[in-house]
């Protein structure tokens, strides 16, 4: 999972994993170098990553689209709830 938010933010990752599994991986996702640290006889990753990453559309705004849906439903639910409530009314009436 850990390589999927790399990739989505555009940056490159090293990480050691549960079970001794460690990884190194690039921001475009590639996995540059992997090592069980159970099975290997070094005990040492050395990887060679780039420095810089990439700007992504969601490192740029984030959460920001999600806030926007929330609020859009909320919107609509208000906006549905009021023309029943008016539908009710104007039946009452007759």
């Amino acid at each position: 999972m850990a390589k999927f938010r790399a990739l989505e933010q555009g940056f490159n990752l090293v990480r050691q994993a549960s079970l001794g599994h460690s990884i190194g991986a690039d921001y475009t996702g590639n996995v540059i170098s992997e090592m069980n640290h159970f099975t290997d006889n070094s005990k040492v990753l050395v990887t060679q990553l780039p420095t810089k990453g990439r700007k992504t559309i969601y490192s740029i705004i984030g959460d920001s689209f999600i806030v926007f849906c929330l609020l859009s439903l909320i919107m609509v639910i208000i906006v549905i709830r009021k023309k029943k409530a008016e539908k009710l009314i104007v039946s009452s009436n007759k």
